[in-house]
């Protein structure tokens, strides 16, 4: 056996650093990546948990669970307790897990160790189980998925031509004045600009009135491009002022006949 030897100051020191040396080496383990052990919990050098520890005892973190041969309540040999990480597409959201729980619908996880899931991102939906911000797909054209929408066809994007939604909306879109919606069954995918000769307000497109025209596209008011020039005629839809000569049949002066705007031919 070694003899220590020097001074009273350092004998006693060099005693005081083997003891703790000693009580390291009683009370330190391995403890299995994902396992949380209770703060202030003494383990013995075979590495099981003091008997005053017995009722706290050490468990999977949360993000892991446990598998082998202690899947329910904590265990006194945290040596032996073996964590798995909750994979992509699944959580643990509190500790002392016995399995990974599947994203539920409009969420997914793309990382290890997930505690919780993400909402699906806006214009995406999710059946759940979903293992990256694409989740299950791209919002259809008709339809709009805010974040977390957990079904394709879940909200409809209505409004009455009024409002369009193309593919990938996270909501409705507002029909531009002087456009129309292009779509069938009152679901808008898109819209266009308003051709010659029509008018377009909340998504309809109508016919310039009696006594206008509309030479330009993506007019938005029922003015059009204004009254039908004096002396001629222009019917519902007109493109042109000069439309159609009015009164001149009857040997009249046109203008006085039809006036500018005439709502009616001579």
């Amino acid at each position: 056996m070694a003899t220590l030897r020097g001074s009273p100051m350092r004998l006693n020191t060099l005693l005081v650093a083997a003891v703790a040396t000693l009580a390291h080496a009683q009370t330190t383990v391995t403890v299995p990546a994902g396992a949380l052990c209770p703060l202030g919990t003494t383990l013995n050098n075979e590495g099981i948990l003091e008997s005053k520890d017995l009722v706290n005892g050490c468990n999977c973190r949360a993000g892991w669970y446990a598998t082998g041969s202690v899947v329910n309540g904590a265990s006194i040999y945290p040596k032996d307790l073996d964590c798995t990480p909750c994979g992509p597409g699944t959580s643990c959201a509190e500790s002392g897990s016995s399995s990974a729980t599947p994203c539920p619908a409009g969420t997914y996880s793309s990382q290890q160790s997930n505690r919780n899931c993400v909402a699906c991102p806006g214009g995406r939906w999710g059946a759940g189980g979903g293992i990256s911000s694409a989740c299950s797909g791209i919002c259809p054209e008709g339809y709009y998925c805010p974040s977390g929408t957990n079904n394709a066809t879940q909200l409809e994007c209505g409004g009455a031509f009024s409002l369009y939604c193309p593919e990938g909306s996270v909501s409705p879109s507002q029909v531009s004045p002087g456009f129309a919606a292009v779509g069938s069954s009152n679901i808008a995918t898109s819209q266009r600009v308003c051709g010659v000769g029509k008018w377009c307000t909340l998504g309809v497109e109508a016919p310039c009135p009696v006594g206008t025209f509309g030479s330009a596209t993506g007019l938005a008011s029922p003015s059009c491009s204004g009254p039908c020039k004096a002396g001629y005629f222009c019917g519902a839809g007109s493109t042109s002022s000069t439309a159609e000569t009015c009164g001149a049949e009857a040997g009249k002066n046109a203008s006085v006949v039809c006036p500018a705007g005439a709502l009616q031919r001579a």
